[in-house]
């Protein structure tokens, strides 16, 4: 009687854990191709490559066979001062990444009109370890940047499948 609760219990965790994801755990894109262009050379363009790489979209060159394009219009790193010591020197830094990108099908109908994307973090400044308080400005960066690259995956791939049918057969 007790190991039959046991087992009803471990196949329900099993069952409701198989429907458990991760928030910006990649998940697989009906993207198929896309052409991903920038106006300048942006450090986040890598990111978006692998985010849409591990959702399973293509990257394609121009002229390929891309059903969708997406372009990163601008990128802007800041940092800004939080709190101060008592010796009016800087405590806590809050760095900003904002990414402005759009997306369209290759025919020129827009499926994300220019979107503004913007993550925040907090990290505290250790004196004594400059070096150490820049390595984790740099991976605070990194792990932002990342965070907004699979928003912008999500936000073109859910963009593309509340377009019309008939509208992706025309675009194709």
């Amino acid at each position: 009687m007790r190991r039959s609760r046991i087992a009803g219990l471990l196949l329900a965790a099993a069952c409701l854990g198989g429907c458990f994801h991760l928030r910006g755990s990649a998940t697989e894109s009906d993207l198929g191709a896309v052409q991903l262009t920038a106006v300048h050379t942006f450090e986040s363009t890598p990111f978006v490559e692998r985010a849409l790489a591990r959702s399973g979209v293509r990257l394609v060159d121009e002229g390929g066979s891309a059903a969708v394009v997406i372009q990163l219009l601008e990128e802007k790193l800041t940092r800004q001062t939080v709190s101060y010591t008592g010796q009016a020197r800087t405590a806590e830094y809050e760095v900003t990444l904002t990414l402005v990108f759009r997306a369209s099908r290759t025919n020129g109908d827009e499926l994300v009109a220019d979107r503004q994307l913007r993550a925040s973090r907090v990290f505290l400044l250790d004196r004594d370890n400059l070096q150490g308080s820049s390595r984790q400005e740099d991976l605070l960066r990194d792990e932002m940047t990342a965070d907004l690259a699979e928003q912008i995956v999500r936000a073109v791939d859910a963009a593309n499948r509340n377009v019309p049918k008939t509208a992706k057969v025309a675009g194709s």
